[in-house]
Formats: structure tokens, sequence, C-alpha cells
């Protein structure tokens, strides 16, 4: 199973998920935009990156991005009586690639 993570299509395809999830997640929530957008705007960005120059270094930057997502998603999901099932949803996202992308850093070739 690890195996699997490892891969960076693997990463490709997680954060590719994950974006697709949120845009359908705010679809049918009262969210507003203007956060929405600055809140998927890294990710955004990540998917770019990972996309354009995969390196370890950055791989290994984005670990700590995806702790930052983690902490403030783990509050809707830990802090409160009511749980939604998109909340678990995303956390799982969310720990699935920060596990994903400190995979992806110990095995990726750094060019020299």
């Amino acid at each position: 199973m690890l195996n699997f993570l490892k891969g960076l299509d693997t990463f490709r395809l997680l954060i590719s998920l994950y974006l697709v999830f949120s845009l359908v997640k705010q679809f049918f929530s009262n969210f507003p935009i203007l956060i929405f957008v600055l809140w998927l705007l890294p990710l955004i960005i990540i998917a770019y990156i990972s996309l354009r120059h995969p390196t370890k270094k950055f791989f290994q930057s984005i670990g700590f991005i995806f702790l930052i997502y983690f902490m403030f998603d783990s509050v809707t999901v830990f802090g409160v009586q009511n749980v939604n099932i998109e909340e678990i949803i995303e956390v799982t996202f969310l720990i699935t690639l920060f596990i994903n992308s400190v995979l992806v850093a110990a095995n990726i070739q750094q060019k020299r």
C-alpha cells in the first residue's frame, strides 16, 4: 500500500481530487467566495508547481503547508458534536496528501 503513496502521479491525482472535492463542497455550502478562493489559491499553486518543477525541497515544504490546512480543518472535525461527513473526508484527504508529500520527497531523485 505504501508503494502506491510514494508516486508523484499519486500526489497529482490526490491534489486534483481534493481541489474538485473542495469545489463541490463550496457549491453546496454558503461559504464566502473570497475566503474560499484565498483558501484554494495555495493549493492551485502547489498543483501547478508539482506539474512543472517537482523537487525534493518543494515536497518537503508542502508537507508543512498540509499540516497547517489540517490544523484548521481538525477544529471542525474534532471540536464539535455534530460532524459532517464532508469534514471527515476533507481531513482524510489532508492526511493522505501530507503522507504522500513526505514519501514523494523521500523517493524523488534530485537533479545534480
